[in-house]
């Protein structure tokens, strides 16, 4: 109990980020047309609400040691009430489920242990005595990779402006949207036969007139649906730095899902 207590008990250092706002137009900025590169790993989550919280960071490595707490909302209407698996040290989210994760970030892994699966029926509760075993397989990975999960380094994050000043390197966030019924949506998009309610996504890192990274997602907007992604966070010393990536979806039924990642260790020169 001590041993889980430890580690995944709630504390001031997770960050709840705001839902993101809606994607302003325009016209796409220079660096655009870069292509999507490089490669991130996959993604995690993409349930209903989410906290997230780097553990520790090696940019040298390029190791990210990660724990999403995500949970679901009763739905009265519904009649859905998700079971209280009575986890030990999530008192304050009964109905969540953790996760831990080791993100090898330059070679776009990741290797996760669900410490605490998310539950929608008491059956799907994960025992205490495999909760323990994923959790000790968890921080030998860890210890094994030379990660201390005590650190929890915090990340920093934009300005209102979208910029990162790290150092003497100001690195700029971007976002373009696009709709199918512009005549311009092939051009940028490259999508030559788009649905007549798709719209485009594409947000980018630029460090001066050198573009770091890109996301780009397509989506219907059918039931008012959107998505996009952002930056909130990065970890950054000596001239490198790692960035948390947010990829959202929303739809008029399903609110807000949410999905987390990380780009490779960029340099910041």
């Amino acid at each position: 109990m001590i041993l889980l207590l430890s580690c995944l008990a709630m504390d001031s250092a997770i960050a709840m980020i705001p839902t993101p706002a809606e994607v302003p137009e325009g016209n796409p900025p220079a660096g655009y047309d870069t292509p999507v590169h490089p490669a991130v790993a996959k993604r995690l989550g993409d349930n209903e609400a989410k906290l997230v919280q780097v553990l520790d960071v090696n940019l040298d490595a390029g190791l990210v040691a990660f724990k999403l707490i995500d949970y679901v909302m009763p739905d009265e209407m519904m009649g859905f009430n998700p079971p209280d698996c009575g986890y030990a040290g999530m008192e304050a989210y009964p109905t969540s489920g953790v996760t831990l994760a080791l993100f090898k970030v330059n070679e776009a892994t990741v290797e996760t242990w669900n410490v605490y699966d998310l539950a929608y029926e008491p059956a799907s509760c994960t025992p205490h005595a495999e909760s323990e075993k994923r959790l000790a397989a968890a921080k030998k990975a860890f210890s094994d990779a030379g990660l201390d999960i005590t650190r929890k380094p915090e990340g920093q994050k934009p300005n209102d402006q979208g910029v990162f000043t790290l150092g003497e390197a100001k690195v700029q966030t971007w976002t373009f949207s696009t709709y199918s019924d512009d005549p311009d949506y092939a051009k940028w998009t490259g999508e030559q036969n788009p649905d007549m309610a798709d719209g485009h996504t594409k947000t980018g890192l630029t460090l001066g007139d050198k573009v770091l990274v890109t996301i780009s997602k397509t989506y219907s907007q059918n039931g008012a649906g959107m998505a996009g992604a952002d930056f909130p966070l990065v970890w950054h010393a000596d001239g490198k730095a790692v960035f948390l990536v947010r990829e959202w979806s929303s739809h008029m039924r399903g609110g807000v899902m949410e999905s987390w990642t990380f780009t490779p260790v960029v340099t910041l020169k």
